[in-house]
């Protein structure tokens, strides 16, 4: 018979084989766990990952995007203002070699060329032609020479020269003055010469 001892030195081998059996096995399964819920971290902090990176991503495109158009819109607008400043400077020594040019006989040849332009106009008479105070001698002198003319006014919307006319009832217009002239001419320069260094 085993003595004693020798049973429970047994006894403890098969408790400690038993024991390392289910060390192992959960090691194994707590490794395969580990490995499972590592590998799932590493994918959630990755897709987390993403997710921040296209947030800021996108929002640095939008805001990069904003301060590119703030900025192209502050050039449009500085351009668009010295066009308009380059226009207007020549515009107005267009008006002063007009001012000028009033004071040659050229010019009383041009009025009279208006002013019989502007009497074809209204073929049925009757025509009251409105000059500026300066034409005004002049301008009696050349509708006595034209048919159709029936009177001759002053009008202080005319500034730099020319004329227009208005049938006797005042319902119909034409104008051929410097001004209509150059207003027609500004619309038509900011119209056809656009600047091309922006959309």
């Amino acid at each position: 018979m085993l003595n004693q001892n020798d049973k429970l030195e047994r006894f403890a081998a098969q408790i400690n084989r038993t024991a390392e059996k289910s060390i192992q096995k959960i090691e194994k399964q707590t490794e395969k766990l580990s490995s499972t819920a590592l590998s799932t971290f590493r994918e959630e902090a990755q897709q987390e990952l993403n997710a921040q990176k296209t947030y800021a991503d996108t929002r640095l495109e939008r805001e990069s995007n904003h301060a590119l158009a703030q900025k192209a819109a502050e050039l449009k607008k500085k351009a668009a203002d010295h066009r308009e400043a380059l226009v207007s400077r020549v515009y107005a020594e267009a008006e002063a070699q007009l001012c000028d040019f009033v004071r040659t006989p050229a010019y009383r040849a041009l009025l009279q060329d208006c002013i019989a332009a502007l009497a074809r106009a209204f073929p049925q008479g009757g025509v009251r032609v409105f000059v500026r105070a300066e034409d005004e001698a002049v301008a009696k002198e050349i509708c006595g020479a034209i048919d159709g003319v029936s009177e001759v006014c002053v009008s202080n919307e005319i500034k730099l020269g020319l004329a227009f006319a208005e049938n006797t009832d005042g319902t119909v217009h034409v104008e051929d003055t410097f001004e209509s002239r150059l207003a027609a001419d500004r619309a038509r320069f900011l119209a056809t010469c656009k600047l091309s260094i922006l959309p």
